[in-house]
């Protein structure tokens, strides 16, 4: 799974921001102009594929913490990918995340896993849904739009959808397969670039 965009909202220091990756990419900038909360989004949205977003947020220090300028209400992001199977695989996950009062909690606002291949096309108006979710109501995708409605009770308010699609009983085989690639991100620190860092010093 290649990302094709990823659009963000909300997080830390980006108000609104898209990012478009190539093959390779090698970032770069001046501190504080957003390189770390960056990756620590990409951190987020593997943990959110995991069944880990509530230990995530929290470890963050809450929604409070991670909204943008403190002032954000909630987070969303919109990840476009390039799949093998154009027409069949997901290539379009959604998330957003509204914070609860004042304090450090969350839920799950909207949630939506769909293939946009036949609307670029025209042959569609809307995608192919996966899965798709709100505040009341969580609903699942088979391979022929037959849906099975999740009892509210089943899904906790703070993990996605994704995370909970796994093994046998999945009836979507393309779902697993997408939640597993989004759970692989690895993000590695091997490389100090602290302020003492020897690759900061003068040569």
């Amino acid at each position: 799974m290649k990302i094709s965009s990823l659009e963000i909202e909300g997080f830390r220091s980006f108000k609104k921001a898209l990012w478009e990756p190539g093959t390779l990419n090698i970032i770069i900038g001046a501190n504080g102009t957003g390189k770390s909360n960056l990756l620590r989004f990409l951190g987020l949205i593997s943990s959110a594929a995991k069944g880990s977003l509530a230990a995530g947020v929290q470890g963050s220090g809450g929604m409070g913490s991670l909204l943008w300028s403190g002032k954000a209400s909630s987070i969303r992001f919109v990840l476009k990918v390039e799949s093998s199977d154009s027409f069949r695989e997901p290539d379009h996950y959604e998330l957003e995340l509204s914070r609860l009062g004042m304090g450090s909690s969350y839920r799950i606002n909207y949630e939506l896993l769909a293939n946009h291949a036949r609307v670029r096309t025209g042959e569609k108006e809307n995608p192919f849904k996966y899965l798709e979710r709100t505040p009341n109501y969580a609903v699942v995708f088979d391979e022929d739009q037959h849906t099975f409605v999740a009892p509210e009770e089943s899904i906790p308010e703070d993990e996605t959808l994704l995370s909970t699609l796994a093994g046998p009983f999945v009836n979507n085989r393309y779902i697993p397969p997408f939640r597993q690639q989004l759970a692989g991100i690895m993000l590695y620190h091997d490389f100090d670039v602290s302020r003492e860092a020897e690759i900061r010093q003068p040569v």
